[in-house]
């Protein structure tokens, strides 16, 4: 466990290696962590990084490899900010392959999110009430088996901006993107050669609203 007042810092994430090998949650997070490698991680929430006490920062770090019900990579339920990261190689048995946000305020910048796989939001899953920005970030070769191949929003309030989603999968609804009964606004992305049953690009149902804008779908 970290405490919301330690920072754990590694030399640079190739060298710097936190794994799990399989016994339980890497990191259970309510300071900050940098430049480190968070792998092989398995649990019920969060099989790489936890975040349900305290608020929390991942900065400049790989995680990859692990795996959780509910974010195999990430699961925050806290504030939390996911910076220069890449999270690739997760998976989420039922939500949420390389982060489950779960009624809580989550920025995602700068990050690159890749070949995660869940039931629903392959790469990331945003659910009840939470208040999330996504931007300046890349989303390929994530799968959902259901829907929400790139990102799944549900019950929640989400803004998406300035990203490239590509090469995602879902086999229902929304190869790069499903929206559910969230207030949802796409702004400045490129989504292209995502593909599902139904909205290969994007897919959005339920009441609320949703603006799109200067974005190219192909």
């Amino acid at each position: 466990v970290i405490p919301d007042y330690i920072h754990l810092q590694g030399e640079n994430a190739t060298d710097t290696i936190l794994d799990a090998e399989g016994t339980g949650s890497v990191i259970d997070l309510g300071g900050s962590i940098s430049h480190l490698t968070v792998q092989n991680g398995l649990g019920d929430r969060g099989g790489g990084v936890k975040v349900t006490s305290d608020t929390a920062a991942i900065i400049s770090c790989i995680v990859k490899g692990n795996q959780a019900n509910s974010g195999g990579g990430v699961f925050a339920q806290k504030y939390t900010i996911i910076c220069d990261c890449q999270i690739t190689g997760n998976t989420g048995n039922l939500e949420g392959g390389g982060v489950c946000i779960e009624g809580s305020d989550t920025h995602i910048y700068n990050c690159i999110i890749s070949d995660n796989v869940s039931e629903v939001g392959g790469g990331v899953m945003i659910s009840f009430s939470s208040d999330c920005s996504v931007s300046n970030s890349e989303f390929s070769g994530n799968t959902a088996s259901l829907s929400g191949g790139g990102i799944y929003c549900f019950g929640s309030q989400c803004n998406i901006t300035n990203n490239l989603i590509h090469h995602n999968t879902a086999n229902e609804f929304g190869g790069g993107l499903f929206k559910d009964h969230t207030d949802l606004n796409i702004s400045n992305v490129t989504f292209t050669e995502n593909s599902a049953v139904n909205g290969g690009g994007i897919a959005c149902t339920g009441a609320m609203t949703t603006t799109i804008s200067n974005c190219i779908v192909y």
